[in-house]
């Protein structure tokens, strides 16, 4: 019975697939919109989970450091990711969510005119 159980969970640990990621953060240089080579590897990742699980829609918030604090350029790296996400054969029928939150939501806490690469980013998620 023992060998059995071993066994079976052998077959399903053997025929299962891991669980594709569902959020990503893309990151951007100071100041910048648009992707680097780096950020647009990420969001072809996406891409692919999004095209491989299909989900009716997706969530993108941009952010942006205390020293850029800006509503305005977070929306812009939101649609720039966006515009990626179409040229890697996202589908247009997926509905998609963009904001920018500017720097009310840090992922490491800076005082005001604080330069911190890691809050200047997208979100990305389903």
């Amino acid at each position: 019975m023992k060998a059995s159980f071993a066994l079976a969970m052998l077959v399903i640990a053997a025929f299962s697939t891991p669980a594709l990621a569902s959020s990503y953060q893309i990151y951007f240089p100071q100041n910048a919109t648009t992707l680097t080579p780096e950020a647009k590897t990420v969001a072809d990742a996406f891409a692919q989970n999004v095209a491989h699980d299909n989900p009716s829609a997706i969530t993108i918030v941009g952010h942006s450091d205390t020293a850029e604090n800006s509503r305005t350029l977070s929306l812009k790296r939101a649609q720039a990711v966006v515009a990626e996400l179409l040229k890697d054969g996202m589908s247009k029928s997926i509905k998609v969510s963009v904001s920018g939150v500017g720097a009310s939501d840090l992922a490491v806490p800076t005082p005001p005119k604080s330069h911190e690469p890691l809050n200047r980013f997208v979100t990305v998620s389903y």
